[in-house]
């Protein structure tokens, strides 16, 4: 067995039980309770008095139903004979019987009478970690922190976290050719791409194209006609 507290309470109260379990637990203070924690086909008697055995603390939820209860009287008994701590939580407003008070008498009683009930098993976790030297990091730790960063390390996984940082960074608006995809028009590449091939075409056509329209020029005036540039050698052409 490996756990801090033993939980004992009326099974009438089992819904204040199952919430002091599940807040003293959430603050990673291990937990022994009943009828969770027994094992099939295990004798309930004997696997209450090896629990309380091993624990380390009880905590008695308390009531007007555990005060009669004698199953709760000899858990009490057997923690006090094994010298096992007891933090009893009074739910209700009750005396306690005589033979709770021989065992209870000298011990400090946390009240949990006023609503909500979430408030004093905060305060409970926080003595029982007091007590037994429980140190548990909280569980809201803000990212950044030591532990996040001893995750990082551990996993080899830093290259990645500085992979999101840098993806997350806002992208800087620009302007003209550099513009990103979102700001530029879509038919801004088109248009340039066809612009460059027509330059292309026409550098590459002219020589044809004046050495047609010349004798054209010729024939129709009966005179030559003084060329405005400076025609290529004929072997060019071809």
């Amino acid at each position: 067995m490996s756990f801090d507290a033993f939980i004992s309470y009326s099974s009438n109260d089992k819904p204040a039980a199952d919430a002091t379990c599940a807040v003293l637990e959430g603050a990673g203070i291990r937990c022994w309770i009943a009828p969770r924690d027994i094992r099939t086909g295990a004798e309930y008697g004997g696997a209450i008095i090896d629990a309380i055995d091993h624990c380390r603390v009880m905590i008695l939820v308390f009531s007007s139903s555990a005060n009669a209860s004698q199953q709760i009287h000899r858990e009490i008994e057997r923690a006090v004979s094994k010298g096992v701590p007891i933090l009893p939580v009074r739910i209700e407003e009750v005396k306690p019987t005589k033979s709770m008070e021989y065992f209870l008498g000298a011990i400090h009683w946390l009240d949990a009478l006023s609503p909500p009930l979430e408030q004093h098993l905060h305060k409970l976790a926080d003595t029982v970690k007091a007590m037994l030297k429980i140190e548990v990091e909280p569980r809201d730790t803000p990212a950044g922190g030591d532990d996040v960063r001893k995750l990082f390390a551990a996993s080899g996984a830093a290259d990645a976290r500085v992979a999101r940082a840098q993806s997350a960074k806002p992208k800087v608006a620009t302007t003209g050719l550099l513009a990103t995809d979102s700001a530029r028009p879509k038919w801004l590449l088109p248009a340039i791409s066809a612009a460059a091939l027509l330059v292309m075409i026409a550098g590459g056509a002219w020589p044809i194209i004046s050495a047609w329209v010349r004798p054209r020029a010729r024939s129709r005036h009966g005179q030559e006609h003084p060329p405005r540039f400076e025609p290529r050698p004929r072997h060019a052409i071809f």
